[in-house]
């Protein structure tokens, strides 16, 4: 297991600890989280990344998918279900969980 406080460092922390899935935060404090994104999925392909958003619209989703990502939740749901969405993302399960309200 392992932490990158910046998308920038999330290929070395990855490449490093060969994770099964890495929970990656879009909009982290770099400014090319698709990069990050990018880099991880290139340095440890058997790596499934579940992608962290502050919204879900096409502006934000699409390239994340283009990029490689199958998975996405957004940031302001419950723990229970983000552990729910670890374990559906390491079993190659295509996750999405989009809605806070309920």
């Amino acid at each position: 297991m392992g932490e990158a406080r910046e998308g920038s460092g999330a290929a070395k922390v990855a490449a490093a600890t060969r994770p099964d899935v890495v929970l990656l935060h879009l909009r982290g404090p770099d400014a090319d989280s698709l990069a990050a994104l990018r880099d991880v999925l290139g340095s440890t392909p058997a790596t499934r990344v579940l992608v962290v958003v502050d919204g879900a619209d096409a502006h934000t989703l699409l390239p994340a998918l283009r990029a490689g990502t199958t998975s996405y939740v957004h940031n302001r749901i419950d723990p229970l279900t983000i552990a729910a969405a670890i374990r559906g993302v390491h079993s190659g399960q295509t996750v999405v969980v989009a809605d806070v309200d309920g």
